[in-house]
């Protein structure tokens, strides 16, 4: 993309994607969106989206460091297999055919919109802190999760969370920092992988990534003033994921780069 309006756009859109993901989640189902709007291949789109997570899972990370919130000794058992699940997964999205990524990703998209509208996570019960009884299941379970993670990325909170709340019967907040951890941990060999086969548009990728470090920040202060601003939130991420269905499917022919 040339440096036109396309640019002060993804600005925009990243700003808006850093207040999703600070008050509903699903930001980089969001900026997927985005890029595929701005006319990126969905090879592109993927790659590039990786960007912003790193920005915004070590923005994250850093807070939860600050408040002594980062169990890092009980991560390990999720980090190794979710990586090495992202390395596959996303050695799988270099070489897939872009038509065949798009159809994936329609198909994604659809399964998130119904995953946004039920809600699953309010059906999981907060559990105590406890080890598993099976280690074996829950190695099986985030080598699955990274796979997909590595793959597209898009809705990956959720699947870890569930995880590690209804397989390795760990509380909210714990569960919380670690699917930070886990993303940010994975996603870095994955870009790099992305960088070495040349598949991310860096201009896009920062301006979006600037755009998300400031709507995180701005949405962590204000917040707590607007406790429904996730019902507005939820909404708009509804409306981006149906349009972006429509689009890949080749049932809307519309696009935002100039």
């Amino acid at each position: 993309m040339e440096f036109t309006w396309t640019y002060f756009f993804m600005l925009i859109a990243g700003f808006l994607a850093g207040i999703v993901n600070s008050l509903a989640g699903s930001g980089s189902v969001f900026t997927l969106s985005v890029l595929l709007f701005a006319g990126m291949p969905a090879n592109i789109a993927n790659a590039t989206n990786r960007l912003g997570i790193i920005v915004q899972s070590f923005t994250s990370l850093t807070i939860f460091k600050k408040n002594e919130q980062l169990p890092v000794e009980k991560s390990w058992k999720y980090l190794i297999p979710s990586v090495g699940g992202a390395m596959i997964g996303a050695w799988v999205a270099v070489d897939i055919d872009r038509q065949l990524l798009e159809r994936i990703i329609g198909y994604v998209m659809a399964f998130l919109l119904v995953i946004l509208i039920f809600e699953p996570k309010k059906y999981l019960k907060n559990q105590s802190s406890k080890t598993s009884t099976y280690v074996w299941v829950e190695w099986m379970a985030f080598f699955g999760i990274g796979f997909y993670g590595g793959f597209i990325q898009a809705g990956i909170g959720v699947l870890i969370l569930v995880g590690l709340v209804s397989i390795s019967q760990m509380s909210f907040v714990q569960a919380n920092a670690i699917k930070v951890l886990v993303i940010f941990i994975y996603t870095l060999p994955v870009f790099g992988l992305f960088i070495y086969y040349d598949q991310i548009d860096w201009w896009a990728g920062i301006w979006l990534s600037i755009g998300q470090f400031l709507g995180s920040m701005i949405a962590s202060y204000f917040a707590v003033k607007n406790p429904n601003a996730n019902a507005w939130i939820k909404y708009l991420l509804i409306f981006m994921i149906a349009l972006t269905i429509l689009k890949m499917f080749g049932w809307l022919d519309f696009g935002i780069s100039s």
